[in-house]
């Protein structure tokens, strides 16, 4: 009885794919590499004021891929004009992940990052940028606000929806939920090619999310049409069997209440929706498949086990293995946030490449990571 408390109750079909392996390309934000022992893809310190900073959920726009990462720490003489735990956005040409992922910052007048500010909005540790896209000619992103802890562990009390022209200037949309839809993943589909939508033309915006309660929650979905994306009355959730007005019948897509972080992309060559986030159990970034949005989803396949990346790019702690932030020798290094860029996928004989960033908490980095699948 014990074990069933701890441990989820996986009862989905099996996955669709094998990890045939895995491994880091290289690390994109951070000053030096300190596997490879030479410069990172950005060099972000010297290029955009920026120590470390984390996630990276990534969207194209205008031909470019955009990406939002979380709380950022400034550098240098940029301390002082920039707040601890700022957001930070960029944005990438990059077309081949093996020649790294070179990044241009939004910056402010200096030259150096600037923070997102979205008016009447908090935006301070734990408050990030989830997922993001495009409609039109704006940018949308989902941000995390009113942070809390409470006796359990952080609550992500609130998603806003917000949308900008030029990544600089941001506006609130909607209050989008405090309850089951604060992490969103949002994903673009094409409504008349993806059954049990609740409408059958145009495009749709889906909204894969986990809830308030940080990494203790089992991802939902949401779908909306992507003509009315500022129309929150227009979002309908899956129950399970159907589709609500309601968000409080929103029922998980499958039990796994370790939820935090989420990343869901179809992926074209193998034809299937992967879902990925970090997991403490089993422990690691988890992959789960399935053929529609509203499942049946698959039960989980460890895409990525932290044991490959300990001592490697991720810190053990006093372990004095050279890989820690400076002060951070006690802090163990761990897996969160893998992103995946559909960008870079690529039919394999086997399968399929794919590539997402994820982030390795210390050093305070994140890392641009292949990882090739095979179709069972």
């Amino acid at each position: 009885m014990l074990s069933f408390l701890l441990f989820p109750a996986f009862a989905g079909p099996q996955p669709m794919v094998d990890v045939v392996s895995v491994r880091k390309i290289s690390q994109i934000i951070g000053e030096t590499d300190r596997q490879k022992h030479g410069p990172t893809d950005n060099q972000t310190e010297t290029r955009a004021g920026i120590r470390g900073t984390d996630l990276g959920a990534s969207f194209e726009h205008k031909g470019k891929l955009v990406f939002l990462f979380g709380d950022t720490w400034p550098v240098g003489p940029f301390t002082a004009d920039r707040p601890v735990d700022g957001d930070a956005i960029a944005f990438s040409d990059a077309r081949n992940p093996d020649h790294g992922l070179p990044l241009d910052f939004v910056k402010a007048e200096d030259g150096k990052y600037l923070a997102v500010h979205i008016p009447g909005v908090s935006l301070a540790g734990f408050e990030v940028p989830t997922g993001g896209f495009s409609a039109g000619d704006h940018m949308y992103c989902y941000y995390t606000t009113d942070h809390s802890r409470g006796p359990h562990g952080e609550i992500m009390g609130r998603t806003v929806l917000a949308r900008s022209d030029d990544a600089k200037s941001w506006t609130k949309v909607y209050d989008l939920s405090s309850n089951h839809f604060i992490n969103v993943a949002p994903v673009i589909v094409d409504a008349s090619r993806t059954p049990s939508l609740p409408f059958d033309h145009g495009k749709a915006l889906l909204m894969f999310a986990s809830g308030r309660e940080y990494r203790r929650s089992s991802p939902r979905l949401a779908c909306m049409p992507l003509s009315s994306v500022e129309d929150r009355s227009t979002i309908r959730y899956w129950n399970g069997t159907g589709w609500s007005a309601d968000e409080n019948d929103a029922q998980p897509l499958v039990h796994h209440d370790e939820v935090g972080e989420l990343s869901v992309e179809w992926c074209a060559p193998l034809k299937l929706y992967l879902m990925t986030y970090n997991s403490g159990h089993p422990r690691g970034i988890q992959l789960r498949t399935s053929q529609q949005p509203t499942g049946p989803w698959s039960e989980p396949v460890t895409l990525f086990d932290p044991n490959e990346g300990y001592g490697k790019f991720m810190h053990i702690a006093n372990s004095g293995d050279g890989l820690n932030d400076s002060g951070r020798e006690k802090d163990f290094g761990g897996e969160y946030g893998p992103y995946m860029i559909p960008r870079f996928f690529k039919k394999t004989d086997e399968g399929a490449r794919i590539c997402f960033v994820m982030s390795t908490w210390n050093p305070y980095a994140v890392v641009l990571m292949e990882a090739q699948l095979r179709r069972r």
